[in-house]
């Protein structure tokens, strides 16, 4: 079974690995969160070394159905949010390197 890590627990292990305190962790990650929202908005890639790349895409006008009914319907076309992982996060999740393993500085995403 898959678990999740909340935002808070996230807050609470960077707090705790850096030595600030999980108000300022909670304020840069909000910051962070917003500045990369704006910048997927206004058409710009985020790129986040050893993680991966966030990017808008277009999607197209498409008809779909009801799984419900089964009626058609018309799907319009929208923006949507596609995250590119980079080789090194493939290469940690396929276990390839160790999972505590420090991310190099100057890695392609």
């Amino acid at each position: 079974m898959l678990t999740g890590m909340t935002k808070q627990q996230l807050i609470e292990q960077v707090a705790s690995s850096t030595g600030q305190s999980k108000a300022d962790v909670e304020r840069t990650l909000e910051a962070l969160v917003e500045k990369t929202a704006q910048a997927l908005v206004a058409g710009e890639k985020v790129e986040f070394r050893g993680l991966g790349t966030l990017v808008g895409k277009e999607t197209k006008a498409r008809t779909g159905r009801n799984p419900s009914t089964g009626e058609k319907i018309d799907i319009p076309a929208s923006r949507k949010a596609s995250f590119r992982p980079s080789k090194e996060l493939k290469d940690r999740l396929a276990g390839k390197r160790g999972e505590n393993a420090p991310v190099a500085a100057g890695a392609e995403g």
